[in-house]
C-alpha cells in the first residue's frame, strides 16, 4: 500500500544550513530509498523554487506551493489560529512532516514533528527574545498535537522526556 506524505520543503529552500540542510538531506535519502510512497514537498510562495528541480527524476516526488509567504502562513497558523488544514493546499495526505519545530493544522493526515533542540528552554540566553517567546508559544502546542516526534539527537530526546514528559 502506498503512502501520501506531505513534507514542509520551505526551510530547505530558505536556509543553507541547520534545519535546512537536514531537510534537504532527508529529502534526498528518501528520494534514493523509497519508490513505493508518494511524496509531495510543499514550501511557501518566498522560497526560491530551483532546488526542487532536482527531483524531477523521481516520478513518485512531486510538489505544490502554498499561495502566501511564509509570514502570512504563519500568521495565519499560529498567531491567528485559523483552521485552515495543510490539505487545502495539499490535497488529502496519509501522514505530513514538520522538519522544523512547529506542525500547521491538518484534517486527516497523521503529523510527525522533527525537534532538533530545545535550546530555547535550556540556554534562553543564547536565543534572540522575539523568536524564544515565539517557540515557547508555538512548540508546546505542535509537541501536545502531533502523532509521532522525531528527536534528531540523543539530548533532544532526553530534553523531551524531562521538560514535556514526552516518551
Amino acid at each position: 500500500m502506498s503512502l501520501k506524505i506531505g513534507i514542509d520543503y520551505t526551510a530547505a529552500l530558505k536556509q543553507s544550513g541547520g534545519i535546512g540542510r537536514y531537510t534537504r538531506g532527508l529529502v534526498t535519502t528518501l528520494a534514493g530509498l523509497d519508490r513505493q510512497n508518494q511524496y509531495l514537498l510543499l514550501s511557501t510562495a518566498d522560497a526560491p523554487q530551483q532546488d526542487l528541480q532536482s527531483f524531477k527524476p523521481y516520478s513518485n516526488f512531486s510538489r505544490r506551493v502554498y499561495p502566501l509567504p511564509e509570514r502570512w502562513m504563519t500568521i495565519g497558523w499560529h498567531r491567528l489560529f485559523l483552521p485552515v488544514p495543510v490539505e487545502w493546499f495539499a490535497g488529502p495526505l496519509d501522514l505530513f512532516h514538520s522538519p522544523n519545530f512547529i506542525l500547521p493544522p491538518t484534517r486527516h493526515a497523521k503529523t510527525l514533528l522533527t525537534v532538533h533542540d530545545l535550546s530555547f528552554i535550556r540556554h534562553p540566553q543564547g536565543a534572540v527574545e522575539e523568536l524564544r517567546r515565539w517557540l515557547n508559544q508555538v512548540v508546546p502546542r505542535s509537541l501536545a498535537k502531533a502523532d509521532h516526534i522525531l528527536a534528531d539527537s540523543i539530548n533532544t530526546r532526553q530534553d523531551l522526556i524531562e521538560l514535556f514528559s514526552i516518551e
